[in-house]
């Protein structure tokens, strides 16, 4: 996946969406990806996806182009499925890593905030 937004100039970032791990989030419903951006800088990243971000996930998926890219290119999940056995292991290291890099930099500048 590239991503590049107006606070990035002319960078673009790269990442394996392939890679990223998920976990429920218990105490609000919601789901937390953890992955890594891999080009040009080597970030990990954290992202939320709450129960009310589902109706425009939905619509999202639903669009003739996504539909299309989809079935075009759905045999490359099962490629991937049978790829991924070997990155299990690497799970929990980057859950880890993201957790405390994350509040690490919550934390920073914020006196008396308690996480």
């Amino acid at each position: 996946m590239k991503m590049w937004s107006r606070g990035l100039g002319r960078t673009e970032l790269f990442m394996d969406l392939a890679t990223c791990q998920v976990k429920p989030d218990r105490e609000t419903g919601a789901i937390i990806i953890y992955g890594n951006v891999k080009e040009p800088v080597n970030w990990e990243f954290k992202g939320t996806i709450y129960p009310e971000d589902i109706a425009g996930m939905i619509k999202l998926i639903m669009n003739g182009s996504v539909l299309k890219l989809v079935l075009k290119n759905l045999w490359r999940y099962f490629v991937y499925v049978w790829k991924s056995r070997s990155l299990k292991n690497k799970d929990e290291i980057l859950e880890d890593k993201v957790n405390s890099a994350y509040d690490q930099i919550m934390r920073r500048g914020r006196p008396g905030l308690q996480v």
